[in-house]
């Protein structure tokens, strides 16, 4: 992606407390890193981009692995994950919604950004920089 895009705020998605930031492939909550693995930033983009419809199992699987075969269950294992990293539950979902036998919607709102609005987002403090969930 070009310096021009990222100026437009093509690359930044807010939902919640979060922003996560296309090009330097980064999730953070406020100011504080959020640790994902390779994989699970790519579900979690791939979610994000589609917020409020359904992404189901084979497109995610195609696009997080491409090329690759790769069982389902894997997906369980990363969304789990994903979970876990944003302090949603499958039971009472603000960001994941699991649709049993289908796939997973993002149901939070997520709003475009520049870089010069998720600058001005208010930021919570954490004592070292990165969040751990």
């Amino acid at each position: 992606m070009d310096a021009h895009s990222r100026r437009n705020g093509q690359s930044l998605y807010n939902f919640g407390e979060f922003t996560l930031d296309v090009p330097d492939r980064r999730l953070t909550s406020g100011v504080c890193a959020v640790h994902l693995t390779p994989k699970t930033y790519n579900v979690l983009l791939a979610l994000v981009s589609r917020a409020g419809h359904l992404v189901t199992k084979s497109e995610l699987l195609d696009r997080v692995w491409p090329g690759v075969f790769v069982d389902e269950g894997v997906l369980t294992v990363y969304v789990a994950a994903l979970r876990k990293a944003v302090g949603d539950t499958r039971e009472s979902p603000a960001y994941i919604e699991t649709v049993s036998g289908s796939g997973c919607r993002f149901v939070a709102t997520v709003r475009h950004a520049s870089t010069a609005e998720a600058a001005r987002i208010e930021r919570s403090a954490c004592l070292d920089g990165e969040v751990q969930r």
